[in-house]
C-alpha cells in the first residue's frame, strides 16, 4: 500500500514537473512571437513614416523648383529683359526709371526691375529671400519679404541659406547670364513633419 501510494506521489510530482516545462515553454512562445510582431509593426510605422517625409519633403522641392525655373524663365521671355536688368545694376533708381519708361514709349514692353520683385513676393509669400547674380556685374541684387523692392549690395556681403537656384538663360546668345537664387519659408514643411507619426523622431536631410 505504501508502495502504490510512494508510485501516485512520484507520478503526480511528475506531471507537475512536466505541466510545469510546458507553461514555461509556452510561456517563451507567447513572448517570442509578441517580441516579433511588435518588432514588425515598429518597423513598419518607422519605415511608414520615413516614406511620408521623404515624399513631403520632395514634393516641396518640386513646387520651389518649379516656382524658381518659371521666373527664370519669365525674367529672360523678352530679349529686353536682361539688358534691363543690367541697367538697373549700373544705373541710379532715377536714370533706371527714366530708362524702363523710355524703352517703353519706344515700345518695348515695360519693364522695371524692382517692380518685377516685388510683384513676385506678393504672389509667393513663402519666399523669403531673392538673389540675382549677373556673370557681368560685381555687386549682387538682394530682395526679402521686409524689401520686397530690393538693392545691390557688394557679392562679399552676401549670404543665403537653403536655396534653390536657376539659371538666366539669354535667348540670344542662349548663354548663361546669371543666376537666381530663391529661398523659402522652412515652417510649412516643419509643421507637415511635425504631423508624421512615426514612432522615433524623424530626421531629414536634404543634400
Amino acid at each position: 500500500m505504501l508502495l502504490k501510494s510512494h508510485a501516485m506521489q512520484a507520478s503526480f510530482a511528475h506531471l507537475i514537473k512536466l505541466y510545469t516545462t510546458i507553461i514555461s515553454v509556452m510561456v517563451v512562445l507567447a513572448t517570442t512571437v509578441f517580441i516579433t510582431v511588435s518588432i514588425r509593426a515598429y518597423d513598419a510605422d518607422l519605415e511608414q513614416a520615413e516614406n511620408t517625409a521623404i515624399v513631403q519633403v520632395g514634393q516641396m522641392l518640386n513646387q520651389n523648383q518649379q516656382i524658381a525655373a518659371q521666373f527664370a524663365t519669365q525674367m529672360t521671355s523678352s530679349s529686353s529683359n536682361l539688358p534691363s536688368i543690367e541697367k538697373y545694376f549700373d544705373s541710379s533708381i532715377t536714370d533706371y526709371s527714366n530708362y524702363a519708361i523710355d524703352k517703353s514709349i519706344s515700345g518695348s514692353p515695360y519693364f522695371f526691375w524692382p517692380t518685377e520683385s516685388r510683384q513676385f513676393f506678393t504672389q509667393h509669400d513663402q519666399v523669403t529671400q531673392l538673389t540675382l547674380r549677373l556673370l557681368s556685374q560685381n555687386k549682387v541684387f538682394v530682395a526679402t519679404q521686409a524689401n520686397p523692392g530690393g538693392a545691390l549690395y557688394p557679392a562679399k556681403d552676401v549670404k543665403q541659406r537653403f536655396a534653390i537656384n536657376a539659371p538666366l538663360i539669354n535667348q540670344t546668345s542662349l548663354e548663361t547670364d546669371g543666376v537666381l537664387s530663391i529661398s523659402f519659408d522652412q515652417s510649412e514643411i516643419k509643421r507637415q513633419l511635425s504631423q508624421v507619426n512615426a514612432t522615433q523622431p524623424l530626421q531629414v536631410v536634404v543634400r
